[in-house]
């Protein structure tokens, strides 16, 4: 009795089909004493944690949607007497610091980030008229594995996307060109052992 009042509800309600509940419902068979009930309350307990669970998780997203989809920031960079436009999507708590260096055979565009540990992402994307050739990431200062980051472009820019969860104060990154635009936005402070450290004009 219990079971075919069990079969009859989630017929009716769910649409599910008599065949299908004949075989998955045996086991739920509890005696008269209350097991009907039990039976007939299980699937709307288990739909109500479904939807407690998707609002949680939507719920965060709300609250918090650069978190997941970072935030877009632009930066314009005066170069040679000319205007090139660099942005960075992140979901990093704080902003970063871009500038571009090319003097010499040295030709990037650095990118900071400067607070505490957390794991993020990064997508800059560069000009082709303003860093060109062949490209590398920097990550504290040594070249990333190609295996880590995705790299895009089309016909004006080119992209490159990572995620990171430096320790230090300061996330250093830098995309490295083999030919660039002469003149820079940063201020060199010291150069040594294929390290850079600069600072904004």
């Amino acid at each position: 009795m219990t079971l075919f009042c069990c079969q009859r509800f989630l017929t009716a309600k769910c649409g599910f089909g008599q065949g299908f509940l004949t075989k998955s419902l045996f086991f739920l068979k509890l005696p008269d004493y209350g097991g009907e009930y039990v039976i007939k309350s299980f699937p709307i307990v288990f739909i109500a944690i479904l939807l407690i669970s998707s609002l949680i998780v939507v719920g965060g997203v709300l609250l918090n949607p650069t978190k997941s989809n970072g935030k877009l920031y632009t930066f314009p960079l005066s170069v040679a007497e000319n205007t090139y436009v660099v942005t960075v999507r992140s979901n990093y708590t704080s902003a970063p610091e871009v500038g571009y260096y090319g003097l010499g055979a040295l030709k990037l565009v650095s990118i900071d980030f400067m607070g505490d540990p957390e794991t993020a992402f990064c997508n800059v994307t560069i000009p082709d008229n303003l860093l060109w050739g062949e490209l590398s990431v920097i990550s504290k200062y040594y070249e990333m594995p190609a295996s880590y980051y995705t790299k895009t472009s089309n016909s004006t820019h080119t992209s490159f996307y990572f995620v990171f969860d430096q320790i230090a104060l300061v996330k250093h990154f830098e995309i490295r060109g083999t030919e660039g635009v002469s003149g820079s936005s940063l201020t060199p402070i010291k150069f040594c052992n294929n390290r850079l450290s600069v600072k904004p004009l």
